[in-house]
């Protein structure tokens, strides 16, 4: 019979492992070549070949290179010394993934998620393959898991509603009303990430509720001391609204503010592509009507 002290031992090293999983360049090694890591690693598992996770990191780092099969061999080592290792099933759902096998990624993850079944790693990651799958609705549902499965003080990742957002709007029938739904809930949690909130308006767009998305411009436009971009997406906005003297201004207004910036910034590439994107807004609005030719909607962003 397995005493608790057995037991709380084995839960310490099965959650050690996870770490040395899920950690891609462990902080001794951040500095050197991966290349270099894997040589270090092979050394420390001739010296400690009874040692699993010393296997899971090295499989790490092959997976990272590509090398599917180094890192898939590692794995399987890692498990020979430790059947119960429940993180070699993790790191397979990844590797699988990344290698473009989605349907093997989600039978690894099943067996995790059967023994842990809120670990929000993966669950994300199961999310990820059923999105590749087309199995949008089921990945959403994942996806809000392991959201929950985040536990005070620890916040989800913004990455995690962008992508939920994201696969609910990619859907044959899209649900942009529950991906704007899922945006605002990130913004509650997590404070104004502006990744959330530009997505938030690109579907506010999406829907046709052009007021709506200039309020939440203004809002994260109010944040920032830089309103170049902010300007341009305003005037595209705008524009899409059939409101072109005010698309106008606000493409005038852009172009000033990036005028008035130093000359080293105004090199940038970013104020670069701000500039033209302007540049080409305003010579559309300048087109006498009917002239134009085939136009699409100007984007958001």
């Amino acid at each position: 019979m397995v005493t608790r002290a057995r037991r709380t031992a084995r839960l310490r090293s099965i959650a050690g492992a996870l770490w040395v999983c899920l950690a891609l360049f462990p902080p001794a090694f951040a500095h050197e070549a991966i290349d270099r890591q894997i040589a270090d690693l092979g050394t420390r598992i001739a010296s400690h070949p009874a040692e699993a996770a010393l296997y899971l990191m090295r499989g790490e780092l092959h997976r990272e290179q590509g090398d599917w099969h180094a890192a898939a061999r590692d794995y399987r080592r890692a498990r020979l010394i430790d059947p119960g290792l429940e993180a070699v099933d993790l790191c397979l759902g990844r590797l699988h993934l990344d290698a473009g096998r989605p349907k093997r990624a989600i039978a690894s993850l099943d067996r995790l998620l059967g023994k842990q079944p809120e670990h929000p790693e993966a669950l994300t990651i199961r999310a990820r393959a059923l999105e590749r799958l087309g199995r949008n609705l089921d990945a959403a549902r994942d996806f809000t898991r392991a959201i929950v499965a985040h536990r005070p003080p620890d916040h989800p990742d913004p990455d995690l509603y962008l992508e939920r957002a994201r696969t609910l709007a990619g859907t044959s029938e899209p649900r942009l009303e529950d991906a704007l739904r899922g945006l605002d809930e990130g913004l509650r949690t997590l404070g104004p990430v502006v990744g959330l909130g530009f997505y938030a308006i690109d579907l506010e767009v999406r829907l046709g509720r052009f007021d709506s998305a200039l309020e939440r411009l203004d809002r994260l436009a109010a944040q920032s001391p830089r309103k170049e971009s902010y300007l341009v997406r305003r005037a595209s906005i705008l524009e899409a609204a059939a409101r072109p003297d005010e698309a106008r201004r606000s493409y005038e207004e852009a172009l000033s503010a990036i005028a008035a910036l130093p000359q080293e910034r105004r090199g940038a590439r970013a104020v670069h592509d701000l500039e033209t994107t302007a540049r080409s807004g305003l010579a559309r609005l300048a087109m006498p009507a009917g002239d134009e030719g085939p136009r699409s909607r100007p984007g958001t962003r």
